[in-house]
């Protein structure tokens, strides 16, 4: 596999006589913990990644407040990230912040320590 700028190419052979080149989608991973401004961990709690019209990368916290997920998704500066708890008002926050590996056009592994505020409801 070779590495043009943000594109990663492949060289697939064609029914074993032409190479072509074929453009892979590229893969986001995200992990993390949701916390309270106390620092009590969110259980239950849904972190997702959203850009644009297309439909968004969720995963959801442990008793820890830990959460890890990904998939197939190009999260640029333009993506929004929302943190959801049942019952109380969605927390949003910009996944860029959190990229450890790659750029605000394409961030490839972001890791999350998210706090949200206490809640009342509790």
């Amino acid at each position: 596999m070779l590495s043009f700028g943000l594109v990663n190419t492949r060289f697939v052979p064609l029914l074993g006589l032409v190479p072509f080149v074929c453009q892979c989608d590229p893969v986001f991973d995200m992990s993390g913990s949701v916390h309270r401004t106390d620092g009590a961990p969110v259980e239950g709690a849904t972190v997702g990644v959203y850009c644009g019209s297309v439909g968004g990368l969720e995963a959801k916290t442990d008793e820890d407040g830990k959460f890890e997920g990904g998939g197939v998704a190009n999260v640029s500066d333009e993506c929004t990230g929302k943190i959801f708890v049942e019952g109380e008002p969605t927390q949003k926050f910009d996944p860029i912040d959190y990229c450890v590996e790659g750029d605000s056009d394409e961030c490839r592994r972001a890791e999350m320590k998210l706090t949200i505020p206490y809640s009342h409801a509790e």
